[in-house]
């Protein structure tokens, strides 16, 4: 029996394509002999049930206290108030979906996405050529730009060629690993010694930008990052790093992973644009 998807995804291609039984376990069959969903144990878990139900057409129990009791193990006392096991392996399991579809999953038919605010899945077909218009599409709503980091040396302030040791390793990671679109540095940029926001014209169709400080002294480092959406036009990140010259290469593998992270998810989130300008 064919399933309509009860939810379409949001900020995508329009896809309201009717999606057959068979197809969606085999669908949820491949997405769990995925290396994505190699684990962990419990979201593959959360997975299978919700879209098991789902499909069997029992999506009432849906709700937060029972996927607790059920997919969690919890008691009959639990309390989603007091406990967000779900809400946290909810919102693990959105990220890890992303990541599949665009990596592993990349040409799949089938779409199995956890909108917020929601456990009932929805599930619906790409059609033929839905990789393409998808990607252009997510690229395209999805610019990154990264800024150049600030630094704060030895009693001086500078922006130019020095901070690239952060700011290069953060370009080439997020153009390797994502299906974001990551623009070039802005031309001048760097060559300033110190540009402020007053000399850097940015683009209008920049969706996140990527911005942060470094702070060195007595061969340590201190590192800030900091990630905007230009869309709700609010910080939607921040992070702080410490290192020394030891370590900087693992804290700079640390910082493009949780950056990657957090704009996947926030790329994978509707928003709605507002129209207030900063204060």
């Amino acid at each position: 029996m064919p399933v309509k998807p009860a939810h379409p995804v949001e900020g995508r291609v329009s896809r309201e394509a009717i999606v057959d039984r068979e197809e969606c376990r085999a669908q949820l069959d491949r997405i769990l002999s995925s290396r994505t969903f190699q684990r962990p144990k419990q979201l593959r878990q959360l997975l299978v049930y919700i879209t098991t139900h789902y499909i069997e057409g029992r999506r009432e129990s849906l709700k937060e206290y029972t996927l607790g009791l059920e997919v969690f193990r919890r008691k009959a006392s639990f309390n989603p108030a007091s406990d967000p096991i779900v809400r946290v392996e909810a919102s693990r399991l959105r990220r890890q979906l992303a990541t599949y579809y665009q990596r592993e999953g990349i040409n799949d038919p089938i779409w199995i996405h956890l909108p917020r605010g929601t456990y009932v899945p929805s599930i619906s077909a790409r059609p033929l050529g839905a990789r393409d218009a998808l990607n252009v599409q997510y690229q395209n709503e999805n610019a990154v730009l990264i800024l150049p980091f600030v630094l704060f040396q030895e009693h001086k302030i500078s922006c130019g060629a020095a901070t690239t040791i952060l700011t290069d390793p953060l370009m080439h990671g997020l153009t390797r690993r994502s299906s974001l679109r990551i623009l070039p540095r802005l031309l001048g940029v760097f060559d300033d010694p110190a540009p402020t926001q007053a000399h850097i014209t940015i683009p209008q169709d920049i969706r996140f930008i990527v911005e942060g400080s470094i702070m060195n002294a007595n061969g340590k480092s201190r590192i800030f990052v900091h990630l905007a959406d230009m869309r709700t036009r609010r910080n939607r990140w921040s992070a702080r790093y410490d290192a020394d010259d030891i370590s900087l290469l693992d804290t700079l593998d640390e910082i493009l992973t949780d950056l990657l992270d957090e704009l996947r998810l926030a790329a994978d989130e509707p928003t709605q644009p507002v129209t207030n300008e900063y204060p």
